[in-house]
Order: C-alpha cells, then sequence, then structure tokens
C-alpha cells in the first residue's frame, strides 16, 4: 500500500492535527501519532494537499515554540522535507535524494519553474545542530544513511529519521 502525506516531527502535549497550522490541512484519512518521551510527536497525516515544506517547520516553531522537522512523503519511497527551529536551525532537506531529483525527471521542466533542488550535504551540518538544539544527541552515520537511502521497515524514511536525530522513547539519555 503507498502513502502520500505528511511525517511531521515536533513537541507538543497535544496531538499536532489541533494545532492551526495542521488542522486547516485537508486530510482523506486522518491523522495518527508516536508519542515520545517529553511530548516529542512523529505524526502521520494522509493528504494530497501541498503545503511548502519549509513554511509548515516554521509554522510548526511558531505554535509550539519548539524545533519542527516535517517530510512530504512520496509513495512511502522518498520525501520532501524541512526543519527549522526557534535557534534559527533551518534547511530543507530528502529523504533519498537521488530517488526524489529522479521522480523529477519525470516531469515536463515546466512545472517545476522555480523549484530549487536542494542537496543533503548542505542540510546535514544545520540538521545535527537542529537535534542538538532539540536536546537529542544524533547520530551522524545513521542520518547520512537515512538521507541516502529510504529505511525499510515500519514508518520508513520519517521513523529512521527520527530515529537518526536521537529521538527515543526518553530523549533526556
Amino acid at each position: 500500500m503507498s502513502f502520500f502525506g505528511w511525517a511531521i516531527l515536533a513537541r507538543h502535549t497535544d496531538r499536532l492535527d489541533r494545532l492551526p497550522c495542521i488542522a486547516d490541512i485537508d486530510s482523506f484519512a486522518g491523522y495518527h501519532d508516536v508519542v515520545y518521551g517529553s511530548h516529542w510527536r512523529l505524526g502521520v497525516l494522509d493528504t494530497q494537499e501541498f503545503v511548502p515544506p519549509a513554511r509548515l517547520a516554521a509554522d510548526l516553531v511558531a505554535a509550539t515554540g519548539a524545533p519542527a522537522a516535517v517530510m512530504l512523503v512520496f509513495d512511502n519511497c522518498y520525501a520532501d522535507g524541512a526543519c527549522d527551529s526557534p535557534g534559527g536551525n533551518s534547511c530543507r532537506f530528502y529523504l533519498d535524494e537521488r530517488a526524489f531529483q529522479a521522480s523529477c525527471e519525470d516531469f515536463d521542466p515546466e512545472d517545476l519553474d522555480g523549484i530549487e533542488m536542494y542537496r543533503n550535504e548542505a542540510a546535514f551540518p544545520v540538521l545535527l545542530r537542529w537535534a542538538a538544539e532539540a536536546g537529542f544527541t544524533a547520530d551522524p552515520e545513521a542520518l547520512k544513511e537515512t538521507l541516502d537511502t529510504w529505511p525499510v521497515g515500519l514508518g520508513g524514511g520519517p521513523t529512521g529519521l527520527a530515529l537518526a536525530l536521537g529521538v527515543t522513547d526518553d530523549p533526556t539519555i
């Protein structure tokens, strides 16, 4: 089964879909989340509505006062993502950069007008700083692997990214 929608990593005491910036996104199959320690959540919103990832990450930071990362997942095999934080650690990234860029080759160049391709090597140090600001200890090797390929298994890329950034059941470890 294929999935297209948002994976959202943010800290909040309640479901993320109750925040206005998430509640305003039309969903046809609903929202669910995994709750980690210290109120960190990895929420999944099944939708086909596009919101610029950088804007959604910034809106989440404004709503929660905490770092946030968002990923627009395409067919469970790659994602276009963004992170932002109160400290200014923001960037765009891809989960499986090669697959994302290869998918763009199928589009008419006019459809891609204005779309800037980001490179994960520029995002890597920002994601490490983002994790530190969030209070996590990222695993640099796992982060590189997650950015390069879509991890197999439950949750795939978004769960792999959360784990690589250091999100655990107890982020104070």
